[in-house]
């Protein structure tokens, strides 16, 4: 579980240009994020090392401290002392002991030396190496080095001295020997902002102050420090140990002591040194070629130009110059001293403020912060070829990018720190790809000119002569015009919809309207002003049919004269369509009048017979064509009858069925449900059988059970007989009914078999692999499983442990399921036989192998199935596999067994997520509590 880290750095991501010097000079590069526009930081996967401050050159990155809160702590009176680092010797020279009076000035109630604290420093570390002889010692006096090893190299932790550092240890000793400050807060003049961490982690000093932040307080406030006297520091004097800022100071302190210490030591720092150092060294100490003490920092001129300080741009002459400048004075201090009765040695004030045990510190493994995955070969390819890089010769390893290889850069990628578009020859490739897009562009464009100018050449032909049609059209449309003017018929043009768009002057001539007073009167439709009942179907024809209809009309003009029309409706077509309507009314009241006669005549003469008699024969055609007609409608209709009942029938078929299905359909509702019960009562019956035995030696234990089904094909089984306490896990064939039903199998065999040791034999030869061989026996008899090619091949994998707490040991057999055990920080992975219980596919089938396991203090021991590393899950819906069970393991060492349990569901149904359970789950843990002698 990732520890969270507090926030030393700041990150300004409108000054932020994403040009990678951050990632170039980090020494872990995958703390940055660089996804985005912006880069980001990862503060819990952060050295807080600092390198990137000082790399950024637009001002995007910038230290945090605790000046501000310590001005304004001041400002309310707060008791608060400060401890001052060796390196403000070199960033203030010849004024430090002035920082002092100012410190004073502002409310400081004492000033202490960490010097001297480092000459503590070294009393502790060789008490510790003489006393313990480790196999190497690693100086811890740096937090990014400590935060490193805690992070990413945890197996070095063991090796890290044990005791605080120098400013801890000064914070200590007035913790301890000056009781007078003893709850007094502490603000530490430092040069380093991973000191913060250092603080948080272990609970002492509340400020971390930078030399910048208060040169910059001076510079603001226009405080000359050469105005101010000198201020000495309350704590002793230091001799040497006033080198300890500068790289090897540590060892020319120690030297004091252990003259020969430089011949079996290592001093080593600078971010592009020391950490490829600190990856090497767990091969360098299995090869047996290590030192025996390694002084090491993370800056390359050491804490002297740490990331607070002034130094940053200075040469390391100047910088140690003044450092080595005090080392003399203080050596010469002592010297005197030495030849002097009356006054305390280095030694003698050195045992006066140590004492055994309070200068000891531990350390955490926090490689859980570390979250980045490895990809496989198949999934490097497929980021490989995203970055357009599908051969050696594509890996240009530029640094551009800033992590130095074209591997790290893909690493980054895959997990989701960064993105193609930062590698600097992907824009290149994307670039030349655009290229040619744009060239195949352009010849594609190019055609198309040549396309369209051809088209437009055709199109103004056709242009022309359509030109030459409207002018002819013109020239007919003028002719028309006037002849519609100077007609006496009334002329009519109507939109599509019959609508009156524009009349004749003979509209005023034969009607005395002008048109607008016709409108007004009679409304702009000619469904309204025509007296035609038929007129709406008329003009419905005529848009259909597209063809002219004539119909009659009478009219009352103007001044109540009756008037009949002959009107003639034409449509007028454009692509097909009707566009416009001509209604053209001629007056034929003369022939109407003349027609009236005419019929008058005709009844007259209809009251003849022979006229009669020629109607007769007129009509006798119409007779006959009407009686077909009416005996094909009689026929229709004896057909859509027919189809009626056939539909009616076929209606109260569907019925029928229907009334089936439904039936079916509640028939199998209750069969579902009664299989249902039938297997959840199965389910009690399981659950009623899997039961951990209370009398077992086991006190402390975990069991992780999750059905795949309602019912499982996994089980566990324990049983005690006399001394011994008997736990098996097994997984069979299937799961589900079918597996469940092995299960309930292989428990009763166990307890047959289980029962002949209780009941027949001398309990002490009870063995683990011979109930193996009798399980396997008694599963090939019962399924009849007579040979290879037998039909049932059922059967189940199992581990079983037989432990006797009286003589602290631990019998196990396996068949194909794991047995684990965690001891100390190591997971051994015990060998297994490669065979199952039940029939095997070898013909040459061997008995099973019993192991012995010596039971130690504090062991742990994990019995599993394959449903928990099998099942599918994760970001990429992959398998969880075996190495993050044992990630889990180990992240878990220090949780009690009993609690664990929890743990693994909720990592498990965390990776599951969504996807379906693939296999039944089973993971069992327990922990035997014995006697360490």
């Amino acid at each position: 579980m990732a520890i969270n880290l507090i926030k030393v750095i700041s990150l300004d991501k409108e000054k932020c240009v994403n040009c990678h010097a951050c990632i170039t000079i980090c020494p872990v590069k995958y703390c940055n994020n660089v996804s985005g526009e912006t880069v980001s930081i990862n503060e819990d996967m952060c050295l807080a090392c600092g390198s990137c401050i000082r790399a950024c050159t637009h001002a995007a990155r910038s230290f945090i401290d605790d000046f501000d809160s310590l001005i304004a702590s001041l400002q309310e009176n707060q008791d608060i002392v400060a401890v001052v680092a060796p390196s403000i010797a070199a960033n203030f020279p010849n004024q430090y002991l002035k920082i002092n009076a100012w410190l004073k000035s502002m409310g400081i109630k004492a000033v202490l030396d960490v010097s001297f604290g480092a000459e503590l420093t070294v009393k502790s570390y060789l008490e510790y190496i003489f006393t313990v002889k480790p196999k190497i010692a690693i100086s811890q006096a740096c937090p990014a080095i400590v935060t490193y090893i805690e992070i990413y190299r945890p197996e070095l932790i063991k090796y890290l001295v044990p005791r605080h550092s120098p400013m801890l240890h000064t914070i200590k000793m007035i913790d301890e020997f000056y009781p007078q400050y003893k709850n007094f807060k502490v603000a530490v003049i430092s040069p380093c902002n991973a000191k913060k961490r250092e603080f948080e982690q272990t609970g002492y000093g509340d400020f971390n102050v930078a030399y910048q932040s208060i040169d910059k307080y001076l510079k603001d406030k226009n405080i000359d420090l050469n105005s101010l006297q000198d201020e000495y520091y309350e704590n002793p004097e230091a001799e040497r140990a006033v080198l300890f800022s500068t790289p090897g100071g540590l060892i020319s302190t120690i030297e004091r002591i252990v003259p020969d210490i430089r011949h079996i030591s290592r001093k080593i720092e600078g971010v592009h040194t020391i950490y490829k150092y600190l990856d090497k060294l767990p091969e360098i100490i299995s090869s047996g070629f290590q030192p025996l003490f390694i002084d090491c920092l993370n800056c390359e001129n050491g804490c002297n130009a740490g990331p607070l300080t002034l130094n940053v741009e200075k040469s390391p002459d100047e910088i140690e110059f003044w450092i080595n400048q005090r080392n003399i004075n203080q050596q010469a201090h002592y010297k005197k001293i030495n030849q002097e009765d009356n006054k305390q040695s280095i030694d003698q004030l050195l045992e006066k403020y140590w004492h055994h045990n309070i200068y000891n510190r531990d350390y955490t493994d926090r490689s859980a912060n570390n979250t980045i995955q490895t990809p496989n070969e198949i999934e490097l390819l497929n980021i490989y070829e995203s970055m357009y890089k599908f051969s050696d010769k594509d890996m240009y390893n530029c640094s551009a990018c800033g992590y130095g290889s074209c591997t790290q850069m893909a690493v980054a990628i895959f997990n989701g720190l960064n993105r193609p578009e930062n590698c600097h020859f992907y824009l290149a490739k994307e670039s030349e790809n655009l290229h040619n897009e744009i060239l195949e562009l352009n010849k594609s464009l190019d055609a198309r000119v040549k396309e369209r100018t051809v088209e437009l050449y055709e199109t103004l032909e056709e242009l022309k002569s359509v030109n030459e049609i409207i002018n002819e059209t013109n020239i007919e449309l003028e002719k028309l015009s006037i002849v519609a003017s100077n007609t006496q018929n009334v002329v009519f043009i109507l939109d599509a919809g019959g609508n009156l768009e524009w009349t004749n002057r003979a509209l005023k001539e034969v009607y005395g309207y002008e048109q607008e007073e016709f409108v007004k009167k009679y409304g702009r439709n000619i469904v309204d002003f025509s007296n035609n009942d038929r007129i709406g179907y008329i003009l419905k024809n005529c848009k259909i049919t597209q063809k002219s209809f004539t119909y009659e009309n009478k009219h009352t003009t103007k001044n109540g004269m009756t008037l009949w029309t002959q009107t003639c409706i034409t449509p007028i077509i454009e692509h097909e369509k009707v566009v416009k309507i001509i209604a053209v009314d001629s007056d034929i009241t003369e022939i109407k009048l003349a027609h009236e006669e005419i019929i008058n005549q005709r009844e007259e003469i209809l009251n003849q017979k022979e006229e009669l008699l020629a109607q007769r024969d007129e009509l006798m055609p119409k007779s006959i064509e009407l009686d077909e007609k009416l005996e094909e409608l009689q026929t229709t209709t004896t057909v859509l009858n027919q189809a009626f009942d056939e539909l009616e029938q076929k209606q109260s078929e569907i019925m029928v069925i229907n009334k089936e299905l439904i039936k079916q359909k509640d028939e199998i509702v209750k069969q579902t449900k009664q299989i249902t019960d039938s297997i959840e009562y199965a389910k009690r019956i399981q659950e009623a059988l899997l039961k951990f035995n209370k009398n077992m030696a086991i006190e402390q234990y975990f069991i992780l059970f999750k059905p795949k089904d309602i019912v499982s094909g996994d089980f566990y089984w324990t049983k005690q007989i006399l001394n011994y306490s008997l736990i098996a896990v097994a997984d069979c064939t299937g799961h589900g009914v079918p597996g469940a039903f092995m299960s309930m199998l292989g428990i009763s065999f166990l307890e047959d078999i289980s029962d002949l040791y209780l009941n027949r034999l001398n309990n002490s030869n009870i063995n683990a692999a011979n109930i193996l061989d009798k399980l396997s026996h008694n599963v090939i008899e019962s399924l009849n499983q007579n040979d290879i090619s037998s039909d049932s091949k059922d059967g189940m994998n199992m581990v079983i442990c037989i432990i006797n707490k009286n003589l602290k040991e631990m019998q196990f057999a396996s068949a194909y399921n794991p047995l684990w055990l965690l001891r100390e920080d190591e997971i051994i992975e015990f060998k297994v036989d490669k065979m199952p219980i039940g029939i095997h596919a070898s013909r040459n089938r061997k008995n099973f192998t019993n192991n012995i396991i010596t039971i130690l203090p504090h062991d742990k021991y994990y019995l599993f199935t394959d449903g928990y590393t099998d099942q599918f899950g994760g970001e990429s819906k992959r398998k969880f596999m075996k190495h993050n069970l044992r990630k889990l393991i180990l992240d878990l060492k220090a949780v009690e067994m009993k609690q664990q349990g929890k743990y693994f569901d909720e990592r498990i149904t965390q990776w599951k997520d969504e996807s379906v359970q693939t296999d039944d789950i089973l993971v069992i843990g327990f922990e035997i509590e014995i006697n360490s002698n």
